[in-house]
């Protein structure tokens, strides 16, 4: 890899960890983390396969919460991986 190419790795990342203490990443976060909310307790009141509405069928729901989980980490990840550099 090159110097270009791992300041510029090192750049994102810092904003990726960063993100939750900026205004609008932390506006973001907060829906992030009431979509996931919501998602959990949908899969969690009816869980069921769908074939007319993809969205109302459990594996969907389930890789939805898994995207969002994702996201949210992502910060912490972005940190971690800054530490170990």
């Amino acid at each position: 890899m090159d110097e270009a190419t791992w300041e510029t790795e090192r750049y994102e990342r810092g904003l990726r960890a960063q993100l939750p203490s900026m205004e609008n990443g932390r506006l973001f976060f907060e829906w992030v983390k009431r979509e996931h909310g919501k998602a959990d307790k949908s899969l969690k009141d009816s869980p069921k396969i769908c074939d007319e509405d993809f969205k109302k069928d459990f594996r969907y729901k389930l890789g939805y919460i898994a995207a969002l989980k994702k996201v949210m980490d992502e910060p912490q990840k972005a940190q971690e991986e800054l530490l170990n550099l």
